[in-house]
């Protein structure tokens, strides 16, 4: 079957699919794979697959991923004449309820879990200019990692990152988020070309930015994540008068029934310009 997943995974880049996706749609796969023992998969297998992600007590919403990456790939199996019948027919996909906006931090928290982050040695530098600009700029967590450090222009205040499905947006940043970058830029020594690395010169990693974070959870009341401050800068923007079409661009969501969610938390009667939203935030 790894031959299998690896050609799978290789057609899903074609259609313009990320390297954080496709990494995910394999680790999923391979789970598959560790459970059925065999190329020669069957219903049986299939079946009994989705009654042992229940039992291991999985979130639902990663139950779901893992459904659907499971159908993708047997229906891309079978149309590829790699098995005898359509397999994708017994995944039984749950129905997934309208989500719900968790509440976000208040800008009060915000800065709080910032300033925990005294920029007084490397780490503490590097990973004050990360949640600076995953702040002010709404940045998802594979957007950082990913970022260049050429996407970054000090001069008009932008960053351009490549979100989902491989397309690339720029967004501004703010005047304190480019402070704490260039007291990073400053310490930074390593030829990469993504902007974050270690002092070892070699990229920030997914673990690195986990590392983060449970630093700063250890010394917060909150359990902060990525998303959560993604999530929390667009709910701030909103409540300072953000337009909702604006903000669908600044978060690179395709469908703007995503970014109107949103509007659940804040008044409805915000009719503020971007320039005075960003000046309330950031």
């Amino acid at each position: 079957m790894t031959g299998s997943i690896v050609s799978y995974l290789r057609y899903l880049k074609t259609l313009g699919r990320s390297e954080a996706t496709c990494t995910g749609y394999g680790s999923y796969l391979r789970k598959f794979q560790r459970f059925a023992r065999t190329d020669a998969i069957t219903r049986s297998h299939v079946e009994r697959f989705q009654d042992h992600i229940i039992k291991e007590s999985l979130a639902e919403g990663t139950r779901r991923g893992i459904r659907i990456v499971l159908s993708g790939f047997l229906k891309w199996m079978y149309d590829n004449r790699k098995t005898l019948s359509d397999l994708s027919r017994h995944v039984h996909h749950s129905i997934r309820k309208d989500p719900k906006v968790k509440t976000p931090l208040s800008e009060s928290e915000v800065q709080e879990i910032l300033e925990a982050l005294t920029p007084d040695t490397p780490f503490r530098i590097r990973g004050r200019a990360m949640l600076e600009l995953m702040y002010a700029s709404g940045l998802r967590r594979g957007e950082i990692l990913s970022l260049r450090k050429d996407g970054l222009d000090r001069t008009r205040k932008t960053v351009t990152v490549k979100g989902k499905g491989g397309k690339t947006r720029t967004v501004p940043v703010g005047d304190v988020a480019i402070h704490y970058l260039e007291r990073y830029l400053e310490i930074r020594k390593s030829s990469s070309p993504l902007l974050f690395t270690y002092p070892n010169g070699q990229p920030v990693t997914r673990h690195g930015l986990e590392s983060l974070f449970a630093w700063i959870n250890r010394r917060s009341q909150k359990h902060v994540h990525p998303h959560l401050l993604r999530h929390s800068f667009a709910v701030h923007m909103l409540r300072n008068g953000a337009d909702v079409r604006v903000l669908q661009a600044l978060l690179g969501h395709e469908n703007i029934d995503v970014t109107a969610r949103y509007l659940g938390l804040v008044k409805e009667d915000l009719k503020l310009a971007y320039d005075e939203a960003m000046e309330g935030v950031l």
